[in-house]
């Protein structure tokens, strides 16, 4: 609930939306989140890779999913990206052996 509470006070351009919170998971705040400010860019972040919680975060509202295992290169070009409202995937979700859109 406080991603929510916050996400109403301090009026972000992008949230980075751990998809395990405690209480409320971070796929629903991120639902409550994009219905109430669907301006606000959410990019998850998850240790999982797998292709149902991606496709959970973006049918919520998310517009990136990156695995807590990227690099803070890649995490940080995710937000510039994000932020110019572009889409970037990252690498570490593009390895064969991982999700592909």
């Amino acid at each position: 609930m406080e991603a929510i509470e916050f996400a109403q006070k301090l009026d972000p351009d992008v949230i980075l939306m751990d998809i395990g919170l405690p209480g409320i998971n971070g796929v629903e705040a991120t639902r409550v989140i994009h219905q109430r400010k669907p301006e606000v860019r959410i990019i998850g972040l998850s240790m999982h890779e797998d292709p149902e919680r991606l496709q959970s975060m973006r049918d919520a509202g998310a517009t990136e999913y990156l695995s807590k295992r990227c690099s803070a290169a890649e995490l940080i070009a995710a937000i510039r990206a994000d932020r110019a409202k572009q889409f970037l995937m990252s690498a570490c979700m593009r390895k064969p052996d991982k999700l592909q859109i």
